[in-house]
């Protein structure tokens, strides 16, 4: 084994540097995960309102923006809170193009979910 005295003293000085470094990683880890679960739950409420919102209507257009967006919230519900961010992004820009394509059933919904 090592004969230096010191040297215990030292593997608990790399521990506890170690230990030091994990707590950013650990606020940037539950950051990321709140930003996670807010943009899955908007995506879910936005798709939830545009559904009630929609009434009767046939329209195919429509029909394929939802599908595409449940199908991006799944993806992002799966991978996670750091993999997941892309399709959570890719949800929140799709709900912008919803609002143009289909201003009728969007606009209200939009304005129903505006924090006060």
């Amino acid at each position: 084994m090592i004969e230096d005295p010191g040297f215990g003293f030292w593997i608990l000085v790399v521990v506890f540097a170690g230990n030091l470094m994990m707590i950013p990683l650990w606020f940037l880890i539950g950051f990321l995960r709140r930003g996670h679960d807010l943009g899955l739950k908007e995506g879910e409420t936005f798709l939830e309102l545009v559904q009630r919102n929609r009434g009767d209507e046939e329209d195919p257009q429509l029909d394929e923006s939802i599908a595409y967006l449940r199908e991006e919230l799944e993806k992002a519900s799966g991978l996670g809170p750091l993999w997941g961010r892309k399709h959570v992004t890719n949800v929140r820009i799709w709900r912008g193009q919803m609002r143009q394509l289909h201003p009728e059933v969007c606009e209200p919904v939009a304005e129903m979910m505006i924090r006060p």
